[in-house]
């Protein structure tokens, strides 16, 4: 085992333990369940990363994600054909 490994299993900083108070239930539980993993630090920056980028992708109640944009032109577009269409 080298020091690397065996830092990521067994060891944690006081910068972790003071994080703890500021984490919600569900960031605490992925902590615990990767407490045992190797390298689970940067399994879960990766999971944070993927995460902040899906929201700026799409949000169920947001407007400014790109997703969300997207969706609201093709509803306009969409009332449009209805509104042309029933003109005729």
């Amino acid at each position: 085992m080298d020091r690397h490994t065996y830092e990521a299993i067994f060891s944690f900083d006081i910068h972790g333990l003071q994080q703890v108070q500021q984490m919600k239930q569900s960031e605490f539980e992925k902590q615990l369940l990767a407490t045992g993993t190797s390298g689970s630090d940067t399994l879960l920056k990766a999971i944070e990363k993927l995460e902040k980028q899906m929201d700026q992708l799409f949000k169920p109640s947001g407007r400014n994600p790109k997703i969300n944009q997207a969706i609201q032109e093709t509803n306009k577009i969409h009332e449009s054909y209805l509104v042309a269409k029933a003109k005729k």
